[in-house]
């Protein structure tokens, strides 16, 4: 794109509230256009995770970078004094929310605000990578190793929180302290206790509060101490300098806490490789592939990690640029490609003998193609009409003539499902009137079964319904009946009596099935308990 940066690039960003009740994640994206207008002078990202309020977050995208830029050390051929100006506007940037704290909203105490944010930015320019960090967002570096084409990822940053050795050991020296608080270790906020009005002086009560879960950012102006003239929570970033590689850096990724407490940086780089090999794909005029942006992609698999570990997702954000070497932009080069593809395909068609025709003559043959495939499907037609004609004579029926086309088209038409139906049809057809000779004794055979049936299903039709239910014979009379039930009331169903009762059987074998009923209905689980019900005593007055 522009020598004056030495690299293309491909960036996207996206966000995410998560499960939190505000969002407090702001990220920035900026260039800076050389004199004629065709370069770039240099390309920044900055990411921002704020606490106590979006404000400090905010200022910080509003300001930092113009701070920074502005710098006359920014424009030094010298890396040593870039990474000086980086510094400088960190600083600068942070001593400067004291001019707009009163603007921003006080505490549910009434005390000022206690907003302040984390921040993490790169810097692209001249060929190398400047970054500036403090807080718990991180950058991640992606390489490609030259072997196996796998990306692997560098961490650029490392993350102040109070527990390390050396944030520990700077906090007591600036006058702080720090707590544990539900497994999380914390920076004291010396608190002037609720309702003290005036300036803090030495007989001012103190209250003692577990409060940020960081040691460095910007903002957290309540932590200054005057005693000893600096911030417990530092604004002093870390800054470092690196040269990009094309032919092996791949990607830059910055992200908030939010995403890397769920997802390591070799698995960000993971993700992005895939995203990146789906969109180069040459997708078909057909089908096309939509277009996946790699940063929403990361942000999701965060969010579906927060919800498989059963947690209140934090906000998540990213910032992800690709790194191409310099040149036309890839996107130019797929689509030039893509398109000379398509005339190739459009201009020529390859033939069975090896050669390529015109397109003209390509033409002609679809032309005979529609006109082969017109008459076969008439022939088909005719060939069905045929078998489903009902056969009216005891002649052998002959076989479907196909016509010339047909016969031509004779391997397409077998693998045609259709013509498979009517070909199996034909066959059995044909074979049934080769085996049965005699016709005539076969129908009268099966119209005599079909006489028994009848005279069968006749005589179960004037049979009672209780008598198959029992027994299957017609001279069973009551006392008969009487002793089957006696065999087998343990198997007999309790509703029995009610049907026979219903068929109009005798007065005492109905006494008889009552009978058993009601035994059958106290035995076992029939019986059921009855519920006591207790009346509440009167109140006494």
């Amino acid at each position: 794109m522009a020598p004056s940066i030495g690299v293309n690039l491909r960036v996207t960003g996206h966000c995410d509230q998560g499960d939190r009740k505000y969002m407090e994640d702001v990220f920035s994206v900026a260039y800076q256009h050389t004199k004629e207008g065709q370069d770039l002078e240099y390309a920044y990202f900055g990411i921002f995770d704020g606490h106590g309020g979006q404000h400090a977050a905010i200022y910080a995208k509003e300001h930092l970078m113009d701070n920074i830029v502005s710098n006359p050390y920014f424009w030094s051929q010298n890396d040593e004094d870039v990474l000086k100006a980086i510094k400088e506007g960190f600083l600068v940037t942070h001593m400067a929310m004291f001019k707009v704290l009163d603007t921003w909203p006080k505490t549910m105490s009434g005390l000022p605000s206690t907003s302040g944010t984390t921040a993490s930015i790169a810097f692209i320019r001249r060929g190398k990578l400047f970054t500036g960090h403090v807080g718990d967002s991180g950058i991640v570096l992606g390489y490609q190793d030259p072997d196996s084409g796998v990306w692997y990822a560098r961490p650029l940053t490392q993350d102040h929180k109070p527990e390390s050795a050396m944030e520990i050991g700077r906090i007591q020296e600036a006058g702080g302290k720090v707590v544990w608080k539900a497994g999380v270790p914390r920076v004291v906020w010396n608190r002037p206790r609720i309702g003290h009005r005036g300036p803090v002086l030495r007989s001012t009560h103190i209250d003692e509060i577990p409060f940020l879960a960081v040691a460095r950012s910007l903002g957290d102006l309540w932590s200054f101490n005057s005693a000893s003239n600096e911030f417990v929570v530092s604004p002093e970033p870390d800054v470092n300098s690196m040269t990009i590689d094309v032919s092996r850096h791949r990607c830059l990724i910055l992200g908030t806490d939010g995403l890397w407490n769920m997802i390591p940086p070799q698995r960000a780089v993971e993700v992005i490789q895939h995203v990146d090999r789906q969109n180069k794909m040459q997708p078909n005029a057909d089908q096309p592939l939509p277009w996946t942006n790699p940063s929403k992609r990361l942000v999701n698999t965060a969010l579906d990690y927060w919800m498989m570990n059963k947690l209140r997702a934090d906000n998540c954000t990213a910032v992800t640029a690709l790194l191409d070497p310099p040149g036309p932009p890839l996107s130019g080069l797929l689509a030039t490609h893509k398109h000379d593809e398509q005339v190739q395909s459009e201009s020529t068609v390859p033939t069975s003998d090896g050669e390529v025709e015109e397109s003209e003559e390509s033409d002609v043959e679809d032309v005979e193609d529609v006109e082969d495939k017109k008459s076969v499907e008439k022939s088909l037609s005719e060939l069905a009409a045929m078998l489903s004609s009902p056969v009216t004579s005891d002649a052998e029926t002959a076989a479907p003539q196909l016509n010339e086309t047909t016969q031509i088209a004779g391997n397409e038409l077998v693998r045609d499902p259709v013509f498979r139906v009517l070909r199996n049809r034909t066959h059995s057809a044909t074979s049934l009137d080769n085996k049965c000779a005699k016709k005539e004794s076969v129908l009268s055979v099966i119209h005599k079964r079909a006489v028994v049936v009848e005279t069968t299903l006749s005589r179960l039709r004037e049979r009672p319904m209780t008598r198959s239910f029992l027994d299957g014979a017609d001279d069973r009379n009551a006392s008969d009946t009487e002793n089957h039930v006696k065999k087998s009331k343990q198997s007999l169903p309790v509703l029995t009596s009610h049907r026979i009762l219903r068929s109009g059987t005798c007065s005492s074998l109905v006494r008889t099935l009552r009978s058993q009923d009601s035994n059958l209905r106290l035995q076992g689980h029939h019986k059921r308990k009855r519920s006591r019900s207790i009346t509440p005593l009167k109140r006494r007055k």
